[in-house]
């Protein structure tokens, strides 16, 4: 395999502590979830896998799996990869960049690291081809045959950064039956999804599909900035206001296509192009910012840090209980001269505690200011031979997104977080596979 990574940058000013809310990122997993067996009136639904490189019962491998059919995923109304993490026991969907980047985490084993060049421990397929970058995974969940999990070391015949895992989105392919389909879906904040595929015969041995996704709705959070959740004397940016300032944010703007042809020759030979693109478009992170205080040790140094009480004025809290004030500089940078903070409040002088419901206060959104977008080219080829089959799977991705982040999660203009990357991977497997 080969891997290239182009034109990655980034800067990062005041970093400080985010509580990130938003509707794909599950605050953790339901134990009482279906395992990959989904139990029907009939009985148990029969799903065949390739978790092991071939077709196979769910019930015949011996490897820990949860397994999503079409169906399901239409009755949990997923559409998002990050949204596995709300059905799935001992897999959740880990966020950082304010929740608009994230990852998967199976059984605890995730990745810390948010660097695009960085690979993930837990390894992300789409369509029987290798994501590796961290941004891809996150990804529009349409149009699916099945979702496959798999839980544990999976290295053996998925190679390395399968530590944790593995998740793969298998796609539905041509046939030589005409078939059509159409969702459509719509909800508060002005929700609205719609997704479909067609696809059939075109002439003899040749067939296509087609398929698509349109996802979006309203901002969900109020944007009280600039002065929302702000004490009286404090101001509101250190180096002036974006502009337009204050947009509201916690909204979705989501497109994508995949379209498929498929040669069948002869008997023994398929030959299957693909090709998907989708982009996604957001006002900011929708982040909500706690205050916090550290207690330090004899020396200065940070031993704990806690939420702040609703009274707190303190800067940071000695061994002995008191007011740490200006006493270290060096650590608490931006601790007010004065040596106390507003009750309740950050450094700034803003408190999220003032800030209500499906609201927030920040200065750095902005309309579709986060832009992420994937280019996905493969081709499959399949040659049957007596009873062995040989494959070949060559694939291109670009990976681009724009990212900027409020660091402080306030009304304060003093930082953001800002990158830019494009990451591009080319991928050739080949792979032979039969019974003995």
């Amino acid at each position: 395999m080969k891997i290239r990574r182009l034109g990655i940058e980034s800067a990062v000013c005041v970093v400080s502590l985010l509580c990130v809310a938003r509707a794909s990122i599950a605050a953790g997993t339901d134990d009482n979830s279906p395992p990959a067996e989904q139990a029907t009136s009939g009985g148990l639904e029969e799903i065949v896998v390739t978790a092991q490189r071939r077709a196979q019962s769910v019930h015949d491998i011996g490897i820990a799996i949860s397994a999503y059919s079409s169906e399901t995923l239409a009755e949990k109304g997923i559409s998002s990869s990050s949204e596995l993490g709300l059905i799935t026991p001992g897999v959740f969907v880990s966020g950082s960049a304010g929740g608009e980047s994230s990852q998967f985490s199976i059984r605890g084993v995730t990745q810390s690291d948010f660097n695009d060049a960085i690979e993930a421990p837990v390894a992300v397929y789409t369509d029987e081809t290798y994501i590796p970058s961290q941004q891809g995974q996150t990804l529009a969940a349409f149009d699916l045959e099945r979702v496959e999990i798999l839980k544990g070391p999976q290295g053996t015949l998925f190679g390395r950064n399968a530590t944790g895992g593995l998740v793969h989105f298998v796609v539905k392919q041509p046939t030589n039956d005409f078939s059509a389909n159409l969702n459509a879906e719509y909800g508060r904040f002005n929700l609205f999804k719609v997704d479909g595929g067609i696809g059939g015969p075109i002439a003899d041995g040749i067939s296509f599909r087609v398929s698509g996704l349109y996802r979006s709705h309203n901002d969900i959070f109020r944007n009280l900035a600039p002065t929302g959740g702000l004490a009286a004397g404090y101001p509101d940016s250190f180096s002036g206001n974006l502009n337009p300032c204050c947009h509201d944010t916690w909204n979705d703007d989501s497109q994508a296509v995949r379209a498929q042809l498929k040669f069948e020759p002869s008997n023994a030979l398929t030959i299957r192009l693909s090709g998907t693109y989708d982009q996604q478009k957001l006002d900011g992170a929708p982040t909500i910012e706690r205050p916090t205080i550290a207690t330090v040790d004899g020396q200065g140094r940070i031993i704990q840090t806690d939420l702040a009480s609703p009274t707190e004025t303190r800067v940071a809290i000695n061994p002995d209980g008191s007011n740490v004030g200006t006493s270290e500089p060096a650590t608490f940078v931006f601790a007010p001269a004065s040596g106390v903070r507003a009750p309740g409040a950050d450094f700034f002088g803003y408190n999220g505690r003032q800030v209500g419901d499906l609201q927030t206060s920040l200065n750095y959104t902005g309309d579709h200011i986060n832009t992420f977008s994937d280019y996905d080219g493969a081709l499959h080829v399949d040659y049957h031979v007596g009873g062995v089959t040989l494959t070949s799977i060559t694939d291109y991705k670009i990976n681009k997104k724009q990212l900027f982040v409020d660091l402080t999660a306030s009304p304060v203009n003093v930082g953001a977080f800002q990158t830019r990357a494009r990451t591009e991977s080319l991928s050739q497997e080949i792979r032979l596979a039969g019974e003995y």
